[in-house]
């Protein structure tokens, strides 16, 4: 991600940029898209203006995503979303990347088990994301109930 323009979608605070500048991590050009108007405006405040927070819902006005950015990003907001939202989100998602989607979600129906998240099964969403491209990986070692699964578009010819 370094020197890369990031799209962090549903990206709250913007957390997870300052995660990627501890780790030596800085974007060319970063790019939060948050859907809640406080959490946009204390992401601004705490980038200090060296970031772009764009206020949306990337479900209702996915058109949003559409940003130029090499890698889109979701860190933690797509379980949040039913079945039928969480495949078209994640369509989209890839439609609007120009290099790799990345994203984590709740692959463990006891961690996804409150009333406002929705579990998704890890081998469907491999089934699904290997739809949009043969180059799909996930991982799952590092929390346990917890999976990321980067997709990488073909290189052009």
């Amino acid at each position: 991600m370094h020197d890369r323009t990031l799209l962090d979608v549903g990206c709250g605070y913007a957390d997870f940029l300052q995660f990627l500048r501890l780790q030596g991590v800085n974007p060319m050009h970063y790019v939060g898209l948050e859907a809640l108007p406080a959490f946009a405006q204390k992401a601004r405040t705490k980038c200090h203006g060296h970031a772009m927070i764009v206020e949306g819902d990337f479900v209702a006005d996915p058109i949003k995503m559409f940003v130029g950015a090499e890698i889109v990003v979701f860190c933690g907001s797509l379980n949040t979303l039913d079945r039928a939202t969480f495949y078209k989100t994640l369509d989209r998602a890839y439609a609007a990347t120009a290099e790799v989607l990345l994203f984590n979600f709740l692959c463990s129906p006891e961690l996804a088990g409150r009333d406002y998240l929705t579990w998704h099964d890890p081998v469907e969403v491999l089934r699904f994301c290997r739809t949009l491209s043969a180059n799909v990986e996930l991982s799952d070692a590092y929390l346990s109930g917890d999976a990321t699964v980067k997709i990488t578009k073909p290189e052009r010819a």
